[in-house]
């Protein structure tokens, strides 16, 4: 499986039990993390370490504020922002195609081997 060098992921997802597990995975294969459980928390997370975030691992459907309203105000920030949206709604469902810059679309549940091959390609895409 792909393995990271040391890069820092935003992981935010409202799930705690899955905001830990992927902490932990990504840890694991040799990612730093950094974990937020709402997009208001992502932001103010983002606004804080964005210039040790190599990318962010966001679900779209959270309280407080979504994952797009999230994307979209850190696309203001840095709009070469990398992300990857996940749901477990269909993309098309969960508006994840009208997202400016989301290339990357994970339909919860998916496996680890899934996400970090993703995670790969979205760190070193041209």
């Amino acid at each position: 499986m792909a393995r990271g060098n040391g890069e820092m992921i935003l992981v935010v997802d409202d799930e705690d039990a899955l905001l830990s597990m992927l902490g932990s995975a990504l840890q694991t294969y040799g990612y730093r993390t950094l974990m937020a459980k709402d997009g208001a928390e992502g932001v103010a997370m983002y606004a804080k370490n964005m210039q040790e975030i190599s990318a962010v691992l966001t679900d779209l459907t959270m309280p407080v504020m979504g994952g797009a309203a999230m994307i979209h105000a850190l696309r203001m920030m840095n709009p070469r922002i990398k992300v990857i949206a996940s749901s477990g709604l269909h993309p098309r469902v969960s508006g994840s195609n009208a997202i400016p810059g989301v290339k990357h679309f994970l339909t919860k549940p998916y496996v680890l081997q899934t996400l970090l091959a993703t995670l790969r390609n979205v760190l070193y895409e041209v």
